[in-house]
Order: structure tokens, then C-alpha cells, then sequence
């Protein structure tokens, strides 16, 4: 099944992506607007890798309390 642009990467599907705008952009071998563009979507990917997170970090918090019953 194919991912469309309305449905969300994995945070390992994020990393991946991140890890290769960061090796584009440090050989530096891109013109300035691409790596700008590039950082941009470095950040929206950082920001999505972060709402995945939180939302783990509260679904460990109450599976945490729920098992303290």
C-alpha cells in the first residue's frame, strides 16, 4: 500500500529521510535555496518525530498506570 501525502511516515520513515537531508546538506555540494529547502523539511520532519514521541510517551504512561492497579 502505498503512502499518500495525507498519510503520516513512521518515526523510522522520518529518521531515515532526516538522516539523508543532514548527509546532503554537511557535503555541501547542494545550492543554497535547495539546502534551505532541504533544512525545512529537515525541521517538519523533526517536529513529526516529535508528536510520535509524545504520543508514545503517554500511551507508556498509561499503560504504567493501568499495571499499578
Amino acid at each position: 500500500m502505498a503512502k499518500t501525502e495525507t498519510t503520516k511516515k513512521s518515526f523510522e520513515e522520518n529518521i531515515t529521510e532526516l538522516e539523508k537531508i543532514v548527509s546532503a546538506v554537511e557535503e555541501g555540494k547542494i545550492p543554497l535555496e535547495e539546502c534551505i529547502n532541504k533544512y525545512e523539511q529537515g525541521m517538519k520532519l523533526i517536529k513529526d518525530c516529535r508528536e510520535i514521541l509524545d504520543r508514545a510517551e503517554k500511551r507508556i504512561e498509561t499503560i504504567t498506570k493501568e499495571g499499578a492497579k
